[in-house]
């Protein structure tokens, strides 16, 4: 088995754990007798802080090295998840929560880390692209299997994460046997706040990260404000219909297209193929407000499932162009806070509903977009510009 094999196979198996068992977190929660309002306080914040350790994660990979860094994490994981369905108390459980959203974060991280250990420049964006399918078909069907098993007896879904997890210790371990890239064994010796002003000056990585905290507020939950926005127009009933309609597209679209849009990526012409995506939002979001039927909001969120499959593994390349070999963790960690955006989306898309609704929302939405292209071109011009682009594979010494 290739190293490209083995690497897949570890992110299948970490993205099986955490479809299985994420959507199953409300209902530990809730059989500890909380209510619904600590229970999407406790997993918002539990959200945002993981998000925020990921950012020392890519510190640590970079100083210890990624592979090290996830057999650490996975090891956290695979004792955590078991131990969710024995604790008693409700902020033992937030705290076991918070655990596995922040070794998850950092194992992000650290894996996007190890694909530059491992694989070509070349290769990076088309393995990358094909783990991205993977994650979106065990997230289709993870939460299903993870909710039947859970009927069955609620612990099954945790012990069966944990021991998903716990499998990727041996690929990590056959990993060993193939030969590393030129640049792999380039180790950080900064201090995290040396780091953290590194990456402060780097404004095209500003820029891009910014362009991605754009995007995330649009798509990254987008089914928590479309949800918000049905319910101001429709019953509760016929809403949740529509959503699973919508949600159904988008899965499929992701599934059928991912792949022909992955071979048009890696023909080149990146920056055409962002602005084009960043530009496919606006009459997404337009359709949508406008939309009257059923079959108007499925068009509009293939729109976004198209956006959103140019999107990601194209941001991705970005950041992989600019990382220096010394500080690849760093760079992915800052990239991930873009995620906030996502954390944000709900809380944002609610408040402007109630002040201004669909108008406001809708309007709101479609400024982000436009922030985000500016961004973009900002940072495209920005990366042109410099004297001495960062080298993508800098020997050590």
């Amino acid at each position: 088995m290739t190293a490209t094999r083995l690497l897949l196979l570890c992110q299948a198996l970490l993205v099986l754990s955490r479809a299985l068992t994420q959507p199953l977190f409300v209902l530990l929660l809730h059989r500890l007798h909380l209510s619904t309002e600590w229970i999407g306080l406790i997993l918002s914040l539990c959200g945002i802080s993981a998000t925020l350790i990921g950012l020392y994660g890519g510190h640590l990979a970079d100083r210890m090295g990624p592979a090290r860094l996830l057999r650490s994490m996975v090891l956290l994981i695979a004792l955590t998840l078991p131990a969710l369905t024995l604790s008693p108390h409700p902020a033992m459980s937030a705290l076991l929560i918070l655990s596995v959203d922040s070794a998850m974060s950092v194992i992000l991280v650290s894996f996007k880390a190890m694909l530059a250990r491992w694989i070509t420049t070349e290769e990076r964006p088309k393995v990358y692209a094909t783990g991205y399918l993977l994650s979106n078909i065990m997230f289709s069907l993870g939460p299903l299997l993870g909710l039947q098993l859970a009927g069955l007896q609620f612990a099954i879904p945790f012990w069966l994460g944990g021991i998903s997890v716990g499998l990727t210790l041996p690929v990590l371990r056959q990993l060993r046997r193939f030969p590393v890239q030129q640049d792999a064994d380039v180790r950080s010796t900064a201090r995290f706040v040396d780091t953290l002003s590194r990456l402060r000056q780097d404004h095209v990585l500003v820029c891009y990260t910014l362009v991605s905290f754009c995007h995330s507020m649009i798509y990254g939950r987008f089914s928590a404000w479309l949800m918000l926005w049905l319910l101001n127009h429709y019953s509760p009933m016929l809403s949740q219909r529509y959503l699973t309609s919508m949600i159904l597209t988008n899965t499929l679209g992701v599934v059928l297209l991912q792949y022909p849009v992955s071979r048009w990526l890696l023909r080149g012409h990146l920056a055409r193929w962002l602005l084009w995506a960043s530009l496919c939002l606006l009459p997404a979001l337009w359709i949508l407000q406008v939309s009257t039927s059923l079959p108007m909001m499925c068009a509009a969120i293939l729109l976004f499932t198209l956006a959103e499959l140019v999107l990601v593994p194209a941001e991705y390349q970005l950041i992989d162009q600019i990382a220096p070999a010394d500080a690849r963790g760093a760079y992915y960690g800052a990239s991930q806070l873009s995620m906030l955006g996502a954390a944000l989306s709900p809380v944002l898309c609610g408040a402007l509903l109630k002040w201004g609704g669909n108008t406001a929302l809708f309007l709101s939405l479609q400024g982000i977009a436009v922030a985000g292209v500016m961004l973009l071109l900002l940072g495209l011009r920005l990366q042109q510009q410099r004297t001495q682009p960062v080298p993508m594979t800098a020997a050590p010494g």
